[in-house]
């Protein structure tokens, strides 16, 4: 795993200070304020609305939703609903 990471990483350009990398609470922070909290239905759909980026332990991280915001939707049987949400986030870019 970490072998392909410094391979992608190469071949992506990036810096090997990049590959152990941790953002610091005050980017996280920054990150977690960039995020679209209230996207239309059609951008939840998608994935296309604006989400925070940062790094853990070289990991790209992609922030959907900051802890505290409310997640929304609408259920398969037509029934709104709301949450308030835990932070969320991703591994950007990992092979299986």
């Amino acid at each position: 795993m970490i072998r392909k990471k410094l391979i992608r990483s190469k071949e992506k350009g990036e810096k090997s200070s990049e590959l152990g990398r941790t953002s610091s609470a005050e980017e996280i922070a920054a990150e977690e304020g960039k995020v679209n909290t209230n996207p239309t239905e059609a951008q939840k759909e998608a994935g296309n609305y604006k989400k925070g980026h940062i790094k853990i332990d070289g990991y790209d991280i992609t922030i959907e939703n900051p802890k505290g915001s409310v997640r929304s939707g609408v259920s398969g049987d037509g029934k709104k609903w709301e949450t308030v949400s835990k932070s969320q986030s991703f591994i950007d870019d990992i092979d299986a």
